[in-house]
């Protein structure tokens, strides 16, 4: 995000001696529509200063910039999506790249299999001090977790959200958990979200130096199909089996390590040896079990080699975090 914060510093600077600005008001006229003014808004480098105080001089597009500088991340996003939309642009590189910019509180990872960041995803954050929804603060965290009356109105709140929605498939939910917390905040915020009726999840990470997202979603291995493999994670184990059993059980896995790396290692020969690059799609995907005890963070590295081999090849891309 602070890409954008070098913008709104440059446009708050000129905000009382903006020559375009002045003649604005001078000529009691737009010399710019709002269109306009969040088009060039859009085309910008966000380190250009120059760029902006000559061609961005909508009154309302500069007001826009001045008040979001104000207000959280998330909030600061929603509101320049919002004035996209309603200057009616197909696309807006400069939300792109606030978008992609390194999120805060987002655990830090190396993996493939990652994808961008969905443009009109709701978000969800866990920090230490609290969950904060689509930019406002709805619920505390005591002792790293949720409690029954906190938990409860995140469920309300969602839940209300959900109805809310236009017609169509629920947005995808982006997930930001401080790496710090532990699985069961992020195991109680995706039973609240699931609840709510939200299908398509993602775990927001950052990697090489940008925001990315882990797609998952909720799975039963009980009633899943095929060889069903899992990977039960836990602080210190890495442990793989098969929901039928081909694969090792719970008791006899057919491996455990300690390490992504190792885990990367043993997917891949679990998935060339058994497909041969050929399966059905209930054989593309993997469920996940973690301990609540273990640290984002490491839940987060986990995931991040999962979907994809290091050569890029598939893996296992859809990732299933088990009831």
């Amino acid at each position: 995000m602070r890409t954008l914060w070098i913008v709104v510093l440059c446009l708050c600077a000129c905000k009382g001696h903006h020559p375009a600005k002045q003649s604005v008001r001078d000529g009691g006229m737009a010399l710019q529509s709002f269109a306009d003014g969040m088009k060039a808004a859009c085309a910008g480098q966000p380190t250009d200063a120059a760029y902006f105080k000559s061609h961005v001089v909508n009154p309302e597009v500069i007001k826009l910039f001045e008040a979001i500088g104000d207000v959280p991340p998330a909030e600061r996003a929603a509101k320049l999506r919002a004035a996209v939309m309603t200057a009616n642009l197909g696309a807006c590189s400069l939300l792109e790249k606030m978008q992609a910019a390194p999120a805060a509180n987002a655990p830090a990872v190396t993996g493939l299999g990652l994808v961008e960041l969905a443009p009109n995803a709701v978000t969800v954050t866990a920090t230490e001090a609290g969950v904060v929804l689509e930019g406002k603060m709805i619920a505390a965290l005591a002792n790293g977790a949720l409690g029954s009356a906190e938990l409860a109105h995140v469920d309300a709140f969602l839940t209300q959200l959900a109805t809310m929605k236009t017609g169509g498939t629920l947005k995808r939910v982006q997930i930001i958990v401080a790496p710090a917390l532990t699985a069961q905040v992020l195991s109680q915020l995706v039973d609240a979200i699931d609840h709510a009726g939200y299908k398509d999840l993602a775990l927001v990470v950052n990697a090489e130096g940008v925001s990315r997202a882990i797609p998952f979603g909720r799975g039963d291995v009980a009633t899943g199909k095929g060889v069903r493999p899992i990977v039960a994670i836990t602080a210190t184990t890495l442990r793989v089996y098969s929901g039928d059993g081909s694969e090792g059980t719970a008791d006899k896995p057919k491996a455990t390590v300690a390490t992504p790396a190792e885990l990367a290692v043993a997917l891949t020969e679990i998935a060339t040896r058994r497909w041969h690059g050929k399966r059905s799609d209930a054989d593309r995907g993997l469920y996940v079990t973690i301990d609540p005890a273990t640290h984002v963070q490491r839940l987060a590295e986990v995931l991040a080699v999962m979907r994809a081999m290091k050569d890029g090849g598939e893996l296992f891309p859809q990732l299933l975090l088990a009831h």
